[in-house]
């Protein structure tokens, strides 16, 4: 008898806290259902702002690592990347932009040296400054990106050597070469082999100028010859007939011929 008391007890009391509930349900349903569509909307934002991001990295990436005809402008590839930057969708993605818009320019730079009949001064200057405002960028904003820092330098060094900084060039490098913290990336020995070999590009190209040597020719016996007594005329009449008269002879002539008129 008890237990079954105590077990009526126990419904009447959890019937009682079912009522409760309800009635709390049914005095703040608007907050709940408000609580309710805000949850979902936030995870459909959510949903959405993921499914967005991927698709601009997949974009990115695209215009990134697609290859471009050679013949492509530089200047348009340089503008799709600088794009790509501003939109910053992740930093390893601005920072290969940032990679890219410099690699562009000083490709332009080495197609195109002042000794080559293509060479566009003016151009070539703004691919310069390109490549510099690229590489110092990279440097500001690759944080501890060690390739990046380590090919933004080399990319400032060779900037440089097309300018005809040498020194500048050699800091750049320097950089790399001494930097333990470039040990592990591959690009202490690109460094280094710029230090090596930079004093040799550093020294104008001259060319000699060219020797014309004048041979002189042997024309003993190659003389023309002309005498006019070993032409024979007796055995060609067109000859006889071209050969000129005396004025007087063709006077007396015509004389003759109108007394006999």
């Amino acid at each position: 008898m008890k237990s079954e008391r105590r077990h009526e007890l126990q419904q009447d009391e959890l019937s009682v806290q079912i009522e409760k509930v309800s009635e709390s349900v049914k005095q703040n349903a608007a907050t709940i259902i408000g609580v309710v569509v805000a949850v979902v909307a936030l995870l459909a934002a959510g949903a959405y702002f993921m499914n967005q991001r991927a698709n601009a990295k997949d974009q990115a990436y695209a215009t990134l690592f697609t290859p471009n005809a050679e013949n492509e402008d530089p200047a348009a590839q340089i503008a799709e990347f600088r794009q790509v930057a501003k939109e910053n969708v992740t930093s390893a993605i601005t920072v290969q932009a940032w990679m890219n818009i410099g690699d562009t320019a000083m490709q332009y730079i080495y197609r195109n040296r002042p000794e080559t009949e293509a060479a566009d001064p003016e151009k070539r200057t703004q691919m310069l400054k390109e490549a510099d405002e690229a590489f110092n960028t990279v440097l500001g904003v690759a944080g501890n990106d060690l390739t990046a820092n380590g090919r933004a330098h080399i990319g400032l060094g060779l900037v440089a050597e097309a300018r005809g900084e040498f020194d500048a060039a050699r800091k750049h490098y320097e950089a790399v070469a001494s930097g333990k913290q470039f040990e592990l990336t591959g690009l202490k020995t690109q460094a280094q082999y710029r230090i090596d070999h930079i004093d040799n590009w550093s020294d104008p190209i001259t060319f000699p100028e060219p020797v014309v040597k004048a041979e002189t020719v042997d024309t003993t016996g190659t003389e023309a010859t002309f005498d006019p007594a070993a032409i024979d005329v007796t055995d060609n009449a067109d000859l006889e007939d071209m050969t000129p008269t005396d004025d007087s002879d063709e006077d007396a002539a015509n004389e003759t011929e109108t007394s006999g008129q």
